[in-house]
C-alpha cells in the first residue's frame, strides 16, 4: 500500500472543505481572506547552494517531526512495508520494481516483469536494446504524482526530465560532455542541492549498476545524482560513463570525456501505471526473446507534453559529444527526430506542472483558471493556484490554503510565557496519548447552575479520567444561549458558548471516572480553536488561561498575545466564516492553525476565561480540543 500523498501539493487539509465550492457569500469572504493571506505572505524561491551544501528553502516539516518523534511514525512505517529503498534507504515500500538503462542503451529491467528483474532467459546480462530515438516516457505514477521522461540519440540516452510532485528535476549532457542538473528551471551550480518542495539532488548516484556481467555498482567517479521522491513512491538513480582523460601522479583522474546518461528507477510495486492503461512508458513493457532495436511498441510523447524546461539544450548531448545514430543507419527517422528537438523552445517549469498535473488529474486546466480566477492579477500566485487546484482533485480552498503555507515557508510552534520546547510538549502528549475523546457527554447543566461531563474522556496508565466543566461564579444563560449550544461537535472537538458582549470564566477539572475525586492527566496540552471575530473588528474572541504552564502559538499566528502573572491571553485579530471553521485537528489548514492556541495543563484543574467584545444576538461558539495540535509540526 502506498502512503497517500499529502505532501506533494502542501497541503495538510484532509479533506477538510468541501469538494465544490458553496456558492454564498461565506465562501466568497475566506475567499477573500484567503487572498489577503496570499499577498501577505508573497515570498520569492529559488535554488541555493552553500559551502557546505544546500540551503533549505522551505523546510520539509514531516522531517522535522519525524526527528522529534520517532515513536508516533512506527504504525505508518509498519503499514508503509519492509522493503528499503532510496537514495539512502529512507523510502519503504511492501516491494518495489525496477527499470534500468545503460550504455549504448540497453534496457537491463523492466517493470513489466515484477518484481523488477532480467527481462528475459540470456546467459547475458544486456536485456534489450533501445534504439527507438526522440522523447519517451520511461515511467508515470498511477495517481499522477511523477513522470520520468527521456530523451534518446538513438545510439545514447543524452537527457532525462522528471516531474516529482511540483519540482522539474532535469539533467542532460551537454555540448561538451559534461552533467548539467536543473530544479525547477534553474540550473544548479553545484551538488547537492534542494528545491522549494523537498525534492533534493544528491551529490552522487547511489546503486545504479552496468550492464555488464555481473551488473556491478557504477564507479565513485562516474558524476550523476540520486533523487529520492518525498512522497515515498519513487527513487531516480543516474550515472554518466565517461572515458578518464588523464590521471594524476596518484592516479585520480583529471577531467574526463563524458559520455551517455545512465538510468535506473525503482518504485513502490503498487504506485506505478499499468502497460494496459499506460501506452507510452517503457518499464512498463516486459522483456522480449528478441532484440527490439527500433521496434519498441510505445509511441513518443509529443512536444506539447514534454516535462523539458529547456528546450532544444535536451539534444546538446546528441549533437555534440553523443552523436545521434548508430553506425550503419540503422535508426528510423533520424532526421525529423533532430528538426523536431532543434525546434523545440524553453518553458517555464510552472506551466510544465501545470499541464501535466492537470493532465492527469483529468481536469481542464480551463477550469482551474476559472476557479483560481480571483488571483488573475497576480500571474505567479495565479499558476499556484490552479496546479494546487488539480492536484487536490478540483478544491479551490484547498488551493489557496496551499498558497498561503507555501508562501509562509512553513511556520513553526513558538512558545508563549515561560520557556519550553514545543516538540517535547508534542512528543510527550503523543507518547503518553494525551488526546481527549469528547463525543460522550454523560451530563450538561450548564443552564441550570450544574456542570457539563464528558465521560471516559481520557485513559492513562489504566485510569479512566472524566473531564468536568463548570461555569465559575454566575453564569446565565438568555436568547439563543441554551444547553444546545455545549456539548461535543465530534469526538475531537468540544464546544462552550456564551453571549456577545460577556465574559465568563469556566473551570475544567479532570476526576477519577464517575467521581469527583481529582486526577492528573500527564502531559495533556488544552487547544482552543477557531478563535476569530465578525467583520470590522466586531465581537473580538479571547481565551484567558490563568494557573497552568507555558502555552504554543505557530510562528506566523494570527492571535494577539497578552502575559499576566501565571495568565495568557489571546484575542483574535481576523474575521472568519463558517467555511474556514475546523473539524479536525490534525488535519488543520495553516490558516486555521494561525487561530489556535494550546495551553499546557499541569495539574486537575485550570481555569479559562472565554470573552466576546460588543454585543450581538447570537451566541458565540468557543471549539476546545485535548490534543497537543499546533505543538506538533504541521505535515
Amino acid at each position: 500500500m502506498v502512503k497517500p500523498r499529502t505532501w506533494t501539493c502542501l497541503l495538510a487539509i484532509h479533506n477538510c472543505f468541501a469538494t465544490s465550492a458553496p456558492d454564498n457569500d461565506d465562501f466568497l469572504k475566506s475567499l477573500d481572506a484567503g487572498i489577503n493571506l496570499l499577498q501577505l505572505r508573497a515570498s520569492s524561491q529559488s535554488i541555493s547552494n552553500s559551502s557546505s551544501g544546500a540551503v533549505r528553502l522551505h523546510g520539509d516539516p514531516g522531517a522535522s517531526e519525524r526527528a522529534m518523534c520517532p515513536h508516533e511514525i512506527e504504525a505508518e512505517l509498519d503499514l508503509q512495508g519492509d522493503k528499503r529503498f532510496g537514495c539512502k534507504g529512507t523510502l519503504r515500500a511492501r516491494d518495489t520494481v525496477k527499470c534500468s538503462i545503460w550504455g549504448e542503451p540497453h534496457m537491463t529491467e523492466f517493470f513489466g516483469d515484477r518484481p523488477g528483474s532480467h527481462s528475459h532467459e540470456s546467459t547475458s546480462p544486456i536485456s534489450d536494446v533501445l534504439y527507438k530515438i526522440g522523447l519517451l516516457r520511461l515511467a508515470a505514477a498511477k495517481d499522477g504524482s511523477w513522470e520520468v521522461q527521456l530523451f534518446n540519440c538513438g545510439i545514447f540516452a543524452g537527457a532525462l526530465a522528471a516531474r516529482i510532485g511540483k519540482s522539474i528535476v532535469e539533467v542532460f549532457v551537454d555540448g561538451d560532455g559534461q552533467l548539467r542538473y536543473l530544479l525547477n528551471g534553474a540550473e544548479v551550480p553545484s551538488l547537492p542541492a534542494e528545491g522549494p518542495h523537498g525534492v533534493k539532488l544528491d551529490s552522487t548516484h547511489r546503486s545504479i549498476t552496468t550492464d555488464t556481467a555481473g551488473n556491478p555498482r557504477a564507479g565513485e567517479h562516474f558524476p550523476g545524482t540520486c533523487v529520492d521522491d518525498p512522497g515515498g513512491q519513487i527513487n531516480i538513480d543516474l550515472a554518466q560513463d565517461i572515458t578518464p582523460a588523464s590521471r594524476d601522479h596518484n592516479g585520480e583522474i583529471q577531467g574526463n570525456s563524458g559520455g551517455n546518461l545512465n538510468v535506473k528507477l525503482e518504485a513502490a510495486i503498487d504506485s506505478v501505471t499499468a502497460a494496459a492503461d499506460d501506452k507510452y512508458s517503457l518499464c512498463n513493457l516486459a522483456g522480449a526473446a528478441v532484440w527490439r532495436v527500433s521496434d519498441w511498441e510505445v509511441h513518443n510523447v509529443a512536444p506539447e507534453d514534454s516535462l523539458f524546461t529547456i528546450g532544444n539544450q535536451m539534444c546538446s548531448g546528441c549533437n555534440g559529444h553523443l552523436g545521434w545514430d548508430k553506425p550503419g543507419g540503422r535508426i528510423a527517422d533520424v532526421e525529423t527526430h533532430k528538426i523536431a528537438c532543434d525546434a523545440a523552445v524553453p518553458k517555464d517549469h510552472k506551466q510544465i506542472t501545470l499541464e501535466s498535473i492537470c493532465q492527469n488529474a483529468k481536469i481542464a486546466i480551463a477550469d482551474a483558471a476559472q476557479a483560481c480566477d480571483a488571483l488573475k492579477d497576480r500571474l505567479e500566485f495565479f499558476k499556484d493556484c490552479q496546479i494546487d487546484f488539480c492536484f487536490s482533485g478540483g478544491q479551490v480552498m484547498p488551493a489557496l490554503e496551499a498558497i498561503a503555507e507555501e508562501a509562509s515557508e512553513n511556520p513553526q510552534p513558538r512558545c508563549i510565557g515561560e520557556e519550553c520546547d514545543p516538540s517535547s510538549k508534542c512528543c510527550n502528549a503523543l507518547r503518553d496519548q494525551a488526546i481527549l475523546t469528547l463525543d460522550n457527554v454523560v451530563s450538561n447543566e450548564m443552564c441550570n447552575g450544574g456542570e457539563l461531563r464528558y465521560g471516559s474522556a481520557l485513559t492513562q496508565n489504566g485510569e479512566v479520567i472524566d473531564l468536568v466543566v463548570a461555569p465559575v461564579g454566575d453564569f446565565e444563560c438568555s436568547g439563543q444561549l441554551d444547553d444546545t449550544k455545549f456539548g461535543s461537535k465530534n469526538s475531537e472537538i468540544g464546544v462552550l458558548a456564551i453571549l456577545a458582549g460577556a465574559e465568563q470564566a469556566f473551570e475544567f477539572r479532570f476526576v477519577k471516572h464517575g467521581t469527583d475525586t481529582d486526577a492528573s492527566p500527564k502531559n495533556l496540552m488544552m487547544t482552543f480553536l477557531d478563535i476569530d471575530q465578525g467583520k470590522n473588528g466586531k465581537q473580538r474572541e479571547s481565551v484567558e488561561v490563568c494557573g497552568g504552564g507555558s502555552a504554543v502559538t505557530t510562528d506566523d499566528t494570527e492571535l494577539d498575545i497578552q502575559t499576566k502573572g501565571d495568565c495568557i491571553k489571546v484575542i483574535s485579530t481576523t474575521a472568519g466564516t463558517g467555511a474556514d471553521n475546523p473539524d479536525s485537528i490534525e488535519g488543520m489548514s495553516q490558516l486555521q492553525r494561525a487561530r489556535t492556541a494550546a495551553f499546557e495543563v499541569t495539574g486537575s484543574t485550570f481555569t479559562a476565561t472565554l470573552g466576546v467584545s460588543k454585543k450581538g444576538r447570537n451566541p458565540r461558539r468557543f471549539n476546545f480540543a485535548g490534543h497537543p495540535s499546533v505543538s506538533c509540526v504541521l505535515k
